[in-house]
C-alpha cells in the first residue's frame, strides 16, 4: 500500500472520530442527524479507497490503521478542512498512472457529496442561529407607549428599546457586508 494512500485512510479515520464529537455536541436535531450523514459519507469513502488501493498494491498490513487526530473547532471549519484535504489527495491521484482512474472517480464523487453536505451544514447552522437569536429576544411592555426588548445570552440580560435594537441589527448587517467585501 502506498504511503500517501495510507496517510489519507488514517486522516479519514481521524475525521470519523472528530465528526462523532461534533455529533454528540450538536445544538439541534437537524445538526445531530446531519453529522450522522457526514460520518457515513466519510466511512464509505474510506472503505472505497482502501479496497481500491488493495486491488492495486496489495493488502493493508494489520495494525497500520491509526487515526490521525483532528482537533475539532466547529462543524463549518471541519467541513472546509475535509474538502481541502480531499482535494489535495485528489490532486496527488491525478499525478499517478491510469490505475488510479477509479479512485479519482470515487474521490470526485465524495467531493461532490461533501459539497452538498456542506451546503446543508451552512443552512442548518444559519437556521439554528436564527432560532437561538429569536428565542433570546423577548418583548416586555414598560408602559402603553414603549416596548422594551430583552436579549438574554445565557449569562447576561440586555434591555433595549426598538430604536436601539434596530441600530444594533443594522450595525451587525453592515459589519457582515464589509467583511464579505474584503474576502
Amino acid at each position: 500500500m502506498r504511503k500517501f494512500i495510507l496517510d489519507e485512510i488514517n486522516r479519514l479515520e481521524g475525521y470519523k472520530t472528530a465528526i462523532k464529537s461534533l455529533h454528540w455536541d450538536s445544538k439541534n436535531l437537524s445538526q445531530h442527524k446531519l453529522c450522522d450523514d457526514i460520518a457515513t459519507a466519510i466511512s464509505d469513502f474510506q472503505d472505497k479507497i482502501s479496497e481500491v488501493e488493495q486491488s492495486i498494491s496489495g493488502r493493508l498490513p494489520l495494525n497500520l490503521l491509526k487515526g490521525k487526530p483532528y482537533k475539532v473547532k466547529s462543524l463549518a471549519e471541519f467541513m472546509e478542512d475535509v474538502l481541502a484535504t480531499t482535494t489535495r489527495f485528489y490532486n496527488k491521484l491525478k499525478r499517478r498512472n491510469d490505475s488510479y482512474i477509479g479512485m479519482r472517480s470515487d474521490c470526485e464523487s465524495f467531493i461532490s457529496d461533501f459539497q452538498r453536505l456542506k451546503y446543508l451544514v451552512d443552512f442548518t447552522l444559519k437556521e439554528s442561529l436564527f432560532r437561538r437569536t429569536k428565542n433570546a429576544l423577548t418583548e416586555s411592555r414598560i408602559n402603553e407607549d414603549q416596548t422594551d426588548y430583552v436579549i438574554r445570552d445565557g449569562i447576561n440580560e440586555y434591555h433595549m428599546n426598538a430604536s436601539e435594537l434596530s441600530s444594533l441589527i443594522s450595525e451587525s448587517v453592515q459589519k457582515a457586508m464589509r467583511k464579505n467585501r474584503i474576502r
